[in-house]
């Protein structure tokens, strides 16, 4: 059914119920993860004394060890996981790692943007309802 399911991670609590969700249908399935974190470089420039090159840098670092550590943790559980890290825009960039990969499955959070902020910023899981062929699993 679902041998390789991608799971959107970000480091967040609601990514961290994904990710849970995932461990289990994988687990069920015998399936492979593959959990993706996409940093939003368009996003990286915030008001701090940081020179962008080095907030892309930090946010880049950050994303590696949550998903170094998500691994590792899966795969003390027994579970077949793989990280990738990269950078784009957050929804286009899971469903081409999804198609691209043979993902049968993409999961991912919830954040419970306001309807103000999902206007502005666009809510992830909704974009990836949207525009995925594979079959998406949104927790909440």
């Amino acid at each position: 059914m679902f041998k390789t399911i991608v799971v959107g991670y970000d480091g967040s609590e609601q990514a961290k119920k994904a990710l849970g969700v995932g461990k289990t249908l994988a687990k069920l399935t015998s399936g492979k993860l593959l959990i993706v974190s996409v940093v939003n470089v368009c996003f990286a420039y915030d008001s701090s004394t940081l020179p962008l090159n080095d907030s892309i840098k930090a946010m880049k670092e950050k994303a590696l060890n949550d998903v170094n550590s998500a691994v590792e943790k899966a795969k003390k559980e027994g579970l077949e996981a793989e990280g990738i890290v990269t950078e784009g825009d957050p929804a286009s960039t899971l469903i081409d790692i999804a198609e691209k990969r043979g993902g049968d499955l993409i999961v991912t959070g919830n954040r419970g943007l306001s309807k103000l902020k999902r206007a502005v910023l666009g809510s992830v899981s909704f974009n990836v309802v949207e525009m995925s062929k594979v079959p998406v699993l949104i927790v909440k």
